[in-house]
């Protein structure tokens, strides 16, 4: 089973302020639906706990976050690995505040 996250948003921020929130573990942690701790390890690695529900099934996944393909203020990857009760193979999404515009977009 893979967790997808899609979508975009826009923020009304300046590129830089948004490339701050992304790089800071409490704003992250609330950005990775299910995530109940996000603690930072180094500049792009950080240790997770996510909880997953689905029906009346509900599991814990202690974890890796890794920032990957830093393009700073521009866009990295981010890739989450589940080390949990359940196996779960790395998963990654590409987070961009680009293009720096009046709105900046999330993707």
């Amino acid at each position: 089973m893979a967790l997808v996250i899609e979508g975009e948003e826009r923020i009304a921020a300046p590129v830089e302020k948004v490339w701050e929130a992304l790089n800071d573990p409490d704003i992250l942690k609330d950005a990775i639906p299910g995530c109940k701790a996000l603690e930072k390890k180094s500049n792009t690695e950080l240790a997770a706990t996510v909880v997953l529900k689905i029906g009346p099934i509900k599991a814990t996944f202690n974890g890796e976050v890794t920032l990957k393909n830093l393009k700073p203020p521009h866009s990295y990857t981010i890739q989450g690995e589940g080390k949990g009760a359940l196996p779960a193979s790395p998963r990654a999404a590409p987070t961009s505040p680009w293009p720096p515009t009046e709105r900046t977009r999330r993707s």
